[in-house]
């Protein structure tokens, strides 16, 4: 379980051998009314936690081996109070990252081949403040993008 608890610190519990712990993760402060999105590799156990910074910036979380990284995403501003979305090609493992920037304009990250690419999307302005819903096809790769304000739809590779 994560969460982003009163000190803007995200903590999560985890289960080991029958005994849970609480521990925070070591990067930086989230946006109080966000909620971290969590995407985990079937294959390898390795998970990635994403979350809007206080400081205007994506941030995310990679466990693997077990020990956590922190990185900032390396494109646009995140509005603070808006949880990202996040969906995985299951085959390849690339991640796209959907958030509205404080520009109120709708931006995804895209890790492909262990690169980040920014993009910005066309279009109606996102409400602010709201989190994108985002679903993938996985038979054709196409994936839908939702949020008050816009409804896009992008066209990715797999």
């Amino acid at each position: 379980m994560y969460y982003v608890a009163t000190n803007d610190q995200i903590y999560y519990w985890y289960l080991s051998g029958g005994v849970w712990g609480n521990y925070e993760f070591p990067g930086a402060a989230s946006g109080a009314n966000a909620s971290p999105s969590v995407v985990r590799d079937p294959d390898t156990g390795n998970q990635w936690v994403y979350y809007p910074g206080t400081t205007g910036q994506m941030y995310y979380e990679y466990l693997t081996g077990g020990n956590w990284g922190n990185y900032e995403l390396p494109g646009g501003v995140s509005a603070a109070n808006a949880s990202p979305s996040v969906v995985r090609d299951t085959g390849t493992g690339y991640q796209w990252v959907y958030f509205p920037g404080t520009n109120q304009q709708l931006y995804y990250e895209y890790l492909t081949g262990g690169t980040w690419n920014d993009y910005g999307l066309p279009g109606e302005a996102a409400a602010p403040n709201t989190s994108p819903a985002v679903a993938r096809d996985a038979g054709t790769g196409y994936q839908w993008c939702i949020t008050p304000g816009r409804i896009n739809s992008c066209t990715t590779t797999t």
